[in-house]
C-alpha cells in the first residue's frame, strides 16, 4: 500500500491529507454494513441477474452510524451523550448529539478540492451531499481541511436542513511511528 500511495500523492502535505480521506472512505463503508442495513432503504432489490443482495455505495448513511465506525467504542458514547457548547443546557433546543442527530444522514463517495474557503457555503452542503461528494479543502484554508456535508432530517433538501462535519487535520513536521491496536 505504501508504494500505492507514493504513487499518488508524491507531497508530504498529499499524504497527510490522503490517510484522513481513506480512513473516513473505510468508516463509512463499514458503516454501510454495520446492523445489516443502508440507510433510507427498506429493502435492497436483488440484482436482477443474480441471487445476491448488491449495495448501493451512494446512498446516504445515517450520521450515526458513520460516528460509531469512524470512533473508538471507548468514546464514541461520551461524545454522542454531550451537549453543544453553544446552547445552555435550560435552553428547549438543548438536546444530547445522540437525539439531536438521530435523523441526520451523511453522503460522501468520493472527495474534490475546494478551490479557497469561499467554497463552503449551505448551497455547496446540499449540492455536495446529491452529489455524494466530501470536500477537501484548499490548502490556504486555516482551520477547516475536510467538509462533509449532512442532511439533517429527511425532508426536502435545501438551506435550513444542512450542517456538516468540519475535521482538521494536523501535519507533524517529523515523521512519527505510530502503533494502532484494534479492541475485537
Amino acid at each position: 500500500m505504501q508504494k500505492e500511495i507514493e504513487l499518488v500523492a508524491g507531497h508530504m502535505r498529499d499524504r497527510g491529507e490522503l490517510v484522513p480521506r481513506l480512513l473516513l472512505t473505510l468508516a463509512h463503508s463499514q458503516a454501510q454494513h454495520s446492523q445489516g442495513h443502508i440507510a433510507l432503504i427498506d429493502k435492497i432489490p436483488p440484482n436482477p441477474t443474480s441471487e445476491t443482495i448488491c449495495l448501493p455505495y451512494s446512498r446516504p448513511i445515517l450520521l450515526v452510524d458513520f460516528l460509531k465506525a469512524l470512533i473508538s467504542p471507548d468514546w464514541i458514547d461520551v461524545i454522542l451523550d454531550s451537549y453543544p457548547t453553544t446552547i445552555t443546557k435550560g435552553n428547549p433546543l438543548s438536546r444530547p448529539f445522540r437525539e439531536a442527530l438521530k435523523d441526520a444522514y451523511i453522503n460522501f463517495t468520493h472527495f474534490v478540492r475546494a478551490g479557497d474557503s469561499r467554497d463552503i457555503t449551505y448551497e455547496a452542503a446540499w449540492l455536495s451531499f446529491v452529489r455524494g461528494m466530501g470536500i477537501q479543502c484548499s490548502s490556504r484554508q486555516p482551520m477547516i481541511d475536510i467538509f462533509l456535508p449532512v442532511l439533517l432530517r429527511d425532508e426536502k433538501i435545501g438551506r435550513h436542513v444542512m450542517s456538516g462535519v468540519f475535521i482538521q487535520i494536523k501535519n507533524r513536521g517529523q515523521r512519527r511511528i505510530l502503533t494502532l491496536m484494534r479492541k475485537d
